[in-house]
């Protein structure tokens, strides 16, 4: 199995975090401390919260289901779905921009852009033939994993064609290898048969 690239730059703004206590005793004299909790921009707040809830709220369902095919032979078949989405909240860095030669992984998302909005899928069956002549419990196993991202199937937010260093695909665009790996695929995980046998009267798998 190959090993999955490394997902885009993400960022996270610093927040200061303030004891609720200090919090309490300047709130109704209305101190420099309280005037600094309050005038802290909102936004990052409620990025930062996005953020979290987006993590939170992945949702994750499993499947399973088996066919009774006549004969011995049954197959089982599982299937586990998840949905995942991941933003970007903080500005792009302005020293990495100053550098033409690796700013266009800064440059790709804006604040506020989603970096990840991928759906899962990873399924597995288990076909099982029972006895075939000296064999038995003889089957089949199989296990894929796909995904899709629509945030990799479309275009990007960056906006300097002229450092771009693309040249396979506009400036605006993922490359077919970023598109490859993190957009769409398709992978088999496992195939394999498996079986039991005796041996000397002794049971063999």
């Amino acid at each position: 199995m190959k090993k999955e690239a490394i997902d885009p730059i993400m960022q996270h703004d610093q927040i200061e975090v303030i004891p609720s206590s200090l919090i309490s005793k300047r709130y109704t004299a209305c101190g420099p401390l309280f005037h600094r909790w309050r005038c802290m921009n909102r936004m990052r707040l409620f990025g930062v919260a996005v953020t979290i809830l987006g993590s939170l709220s992945a949702t994750t369902g499993a499947y399973a289901l088996n066919f009774d095919l006549g004969n011995g032979i049954s197959l089982d078949w599982d299937t586990t779905l998840r949905y995942s989405v991941a933003q970007r909240i903080e500005d792009r860095d302005s020293k990495l921009i100053a550098d033409p030669n690796s700013d266009d992984g800064n440059r790709n998302f804006d604040r506020w852009s989603l970096i990840k909005n991928r759906f899962d899928v990873l399924t597995e069956a288990d076909l099982n033939f029972g006895e075939v002549g000296p064999l038995y419990n003889f089957g089949l196993f199989t296990r894929a994993h796909g995904w899709y991202d629509f945030v990799y199937n479309q275009s990007n937010d960056h906006d300097s064609p002229l450092t771009s260093n693309n040249i396979s695909v506009a400036y605006d665009s993922f490359t077919d290898k970023t598109e490859k790996w993190h957009g769409r695929k398709v992978e088999m995980l496992d195939y394999f048969l498996y079986s039991g046998f005796d041996v000397g009267g002794l049971d063999t798998s």
